[in-house]
Parts: structure tokens; sequence; C-alpha cells
């Protein structure tokens, strides 16, 4: 089993993990209901106001490891059905614009998935 990141609460490492939350793409609302806390709460922890506490960075990591793993389903998904549709190259995928976070982490998903996967297009729809 891996060593609780930080190891107890710890001052400083409220950029890295506003570090990992801007690389996958989400708010702070979005990433606090992904990690269980109030939004508020990991506000503190990325300007400073509060220590991160003991194993956060890890809890912060399985976050990203979701986003990550989300990301390869859709990429397979398209791909699957690009193989089984008479579509010449792109596959397309409607993500409606909310304030809603499960929705604001479909759109980042699909966004990654995107620029990675390289067939899809994503398409913002207002809600």
């Amino acid at each position: 089993m891996s060593q609780k990141q930080p190891p107890e609460y710890t001052d400083g490492w409220g950029e890295l993990i506003r570090a990992h939350r801007s690389y996958i793409g989400v708010s702070q609302r979005t990433m606090a209901e992904k990690l269980k806390m109030n939004e508020r709460s990991l506000s503190d922890i990325e300007v400073g106001r509060r220590s991160c506490p003991p194993g956060f960075l890890n809890a912060v990591q399985e976050v990203s490891q979701d986003f990550y793993s989300d990301v390869a389903k859709l990429i397979k998904t398209a791909d699957a059905a690009l193989e089984e549709s008479d579509c010449e190259d792109e596959f397309w995928f409607e993500v409606p614009i909310t304030d809603n976070p499960r929705r604001e982490w479909c759109r980042a998903v699909v966004s990654r998935a995107a620029v990675e996967g390289g067939n899809i297009m994503p398409i913002l729809a207002l809600d």
C-alpha cells in the first residue's frame, strides 16, 4: 500500500492540488464534489488558508485517474462506433452546457478525448 501524501497535515501543497484540478480542466465545485467535500474547504487548501490533510493528494490523484479512465473509455467507445458505422472519420458527441458539476465533468472528459483521440467532435449545446 502506498504511503499517504502528505503523511500529516501540511502547509504548502495547495498549488499542487490546484495544478491537478486545472490540468483535468474542472472547477473547484466539480473537484470538491468528486472529493466528497465542501467547495470552500478545497478553495482554502488551494490558496493556503488551510493545511492539506493526510492522504489528500492521494485522493486528488484518484480523481485524476478516474478522469483519465473516463477519457480512455470514451475514446474506445468512439473508435468502436466509427468501426461499426458508415461515418468516415468523426464521432459527434453533444455536451449540454449547464452549471451542473456532473455535466462539467462530462464536458472536460469529452474535450480531452477529442484532443487525445483525434476523431471525437464535441458539440456544445445550451441547456
